[in-house]
């Protein structure tokens, strides 16, 4: 793994509180625009109103963005298991039992059985 990843892999937590703190700030700024675009429909300035109508609109936008990336980027634990388990899995040593573990394994459960036959008689 290079310092890059190791980088982003220990920020990434870091990048998803920071998603959620902007959404947050966002949805503030939405609703005293959207309280601005009805006190300026109910003076009829219209050109007003459709400038915070617009605002609105891109940051209602932004915000549903930003809410998808804060839950669409991965943990850093989530991102360590999808670097680390499918080199764990692909891995030939680990995949293949050694044979001398395989033959120690039969000859434990030999002895155990012909353990258990002896007290039973």
């Amino acid at each position: 793994m290079s310092m890059w990843q190791m980088y982003w892999l220990l920020r990434l937590d870091g990048i998803v509180v920071s998603c959620i703190c902007v959404t947050v700030l966002i949805v503030i700024a939405a609703v005293v625009s959207a309280v601005i675009w009805g006190l300026a429909v109910e003076d009829e300035e219209e050109e007003r109103g459709a400038f915070f109508k617009k605002g609105f609109l891109w940051l209602v936008t932004i915000a549903i963005l930003m809410l998808l990336a804060g839950n669409l980027i991965p943990s850093t634990k989530q991102m360590a298991a999808i670097i680390i388990v499918p080199k764990i899995i692909n891995n030939k040593d680990i995949q293949e039992m050694p044979q001398d573990l395989v033959e120690l394994s039969k000859a434990w459960i030999r002895d155990k059985t012909e353990e258990l036959e002896n007290t039973d008689n």
